[in-house]
């Protein structure tokens, strides 16, 4: 049973969908998505819309499809998206929502509105033991599940593989995506924006290359002060070990 049903039934009441007045709010585009990055819970908090974004973003862009972030004002930004979150009101989201060619989200306002204004949508939900949050009006919205990770017990909702997700989108837009990979793990630490590489202090590491800022040296692996000083010139890094380093070459930077 839906949540919202639950709620009915201890009011005595019949559920029916919802009106909101709409509020304009200026569109610079006529073909677009919106993806919903607020959440309730954290539990609903999806960590991947950052790769969902990099593996739709050259088909997107051949296809004239813009996408429009909503959500709150501290929900982290995406790259390569228009980003309107705090800078619209519930009346003007809901209007947004209207217009858009498909929402997608985890359980948060912009899913539901969809669903009550028949707007194609795609709801993350973390398992189907949790389907009671799927929104009310689901005629035009396709759900996909988290997994339980009974061995490293990562958050259900993250278990939905980021190329799924993105198929699902291409589906909903009647675009043919190709992407020859498929995710086999994704750990704890993965998250969007950050980066995690590690290197064996045998060389220092350009790390402009790797196009990150930061890199983990382990000197617990193979100890090298001589390479540890040349990588601190190359930038910050963080410094696993089981060995005493000369202090100097951290006071140096």
């Amino acid at each position: 049973m839906n949540f919202l049903e639950k709620y009915a039934l201890s009011c005595g009441l019949k559920a029916t969908k919802p009106y909101l007045r709409d509020a304009y709010y200026p569109i610079l585009y006529e073909n677009f998505i919106v993806i919903d990055t607020s959440f309730s819970d954290v539990q609903f908090k999806y960590d991947h819309w950052q790769k969902v974004i990099g593996i739709l973003s050259q088909l997107l862009n051949e296809s004239g499809i813009y996408v429009l972030q909503i959500g709150n004002p501290d929900d982290p930004q995406l790259q390569g998206v228009h980003r309107i979150n705090g800078t619209a009101n519930y009346n003007q989201t809901s209007f947004v929502i209207k217009k858009s060619s498909l929402v997608i989200s985890s359980n948060s306002f912009g899913l539901h509105v969809a669903s009550a204004a028949n707007t194609p949508s795609i709801s993350l939900v973390k398992s189907k033991e949790h389907s009671a949050f799927y929104p009310f009006w689901e005629g035009n919205s396709d759900l996909l599940y988290g997994e339980k990770d009974k061995i490293f017990n990562n958050k259900l909702i993250n278990t939905i593989k980021p190329e799924s997700v993105a198929q699902k989108i291409a589906e909903k837009l009647n675009l043919n995506l190709h992407f020859p990979f498929e995710t086999v793990f994704i750990g704890e630490k993965y998250r969007d924006g950050v980066e995690f590489v590690e290197s064996v202090p045998d060389q220092s590491v350009n790390l402009s290359s790797l196009g990150t800022k930061t890199i983990i040296y382990r000197m617990d692996l193979l100890f090298s002060e001589k390479y540890l000083l040349e990588q601190l010139h190359q930038g910050k890094c963080t410094i696993v070990t089981n060995k005493r380093i000369n202090l100097k070459i951290i006071e140096e930077f």
